[in-house]
């Protein structure tokens, strides 16, 4: 961040040989602002059309795991051809109405760790969202632990519930960065009719506290 040149260096490197003392360093930029494979690369994964809805939960976290990541599904690490962008699973958790399925995401051993989750029951379930993180356990999951997260243009705090919901009643209220471990959830209450479903319908229990909206969960 001090250095006042900030051209482009290049860097002549020979097949088979191995071109050392190569630091990028001068690289500075927000988490998740680039893809995981760049462009130039590997052709991208092309999907057909998602299905409305799919048969399990295991299929839609399929589905959302390609799609958010641009990385082919296989079922472990070992199975992800070099040079070419894999999503797989290690662990999954079936709430009430949501489910979630841990994983990584990434190519060549450069992996990050993700959560796909996803929303339904019986046998229909549809793709919901990803988030993917470099080094750590993705958050909010049964287990992890993260923040109460303000964002919104609200101040103070952010209630706590006796059951999800937003007509449960009201036992507590966290300030922005209390530190909570989750320990239940996902839940899933569907919002009222012709809205989308949104972080705003995703509930989680707090350890010793009680449950809050998904919105407001992050590291």
């Amino acid at each position: 961040v001090d250095c006042p040149d900030h051209t482009l260096v290049p860097v002549r490197v020979q097949a088979g040989r191995e071109t050392t003392n190569i630091d990028p360093g001068d690289w500075y930029a927000p988490e998740n602002t680039y893809p995981l494979v760049p462009g130039g690369g590997a052709p991208s994964l092309r999907l057909d059309p998602a299905a409305a809805a799919f048969p399990s939960a295991h299929d839609a976290a399929v589905e959302t795991a390609q799609a958010r990541t641009g990385g082919r599904y296989v079922q472990q690490a070992q199975d992800c051809p070099a040079n070419v962008a894999c999503a797989w699973f290690v662990s999954n958790r079936v709430g009430q109405g949501a489910a979630y399925y841990t994983g990584f995401a990434g190519s060549n051993g450069d992996v990050q760790a993700c959560t796909f989750y996803v929303l339904g029951s019986g046998a229909a379930w549809q793709s919901f969202l990803a988030q993917c993180r470099i080094g750590s356990v993705p958050f909010p999951a049964v287990g992890s632990s993260g923040h109460v997260r303000l964002g919104m243009g609200e101040t103070g705090c952010i209630n706590v519930r006796a059951s999800a919901g937003k007509q449960g009643k009201v036992v507590g209220c966290l300030a922005a960065d209390t530190e909570v471990v989750l320990d239940d959830g996902p839940v899933f209450i569907a919002p009222s009719a012709g809205s989308s479903p949104s972080t705003l319908d995703v509930w989680w229990h707090i350890a010793g506290k009680g449950w809050m909206v998904d919105q407001y969960l992050r590291n």
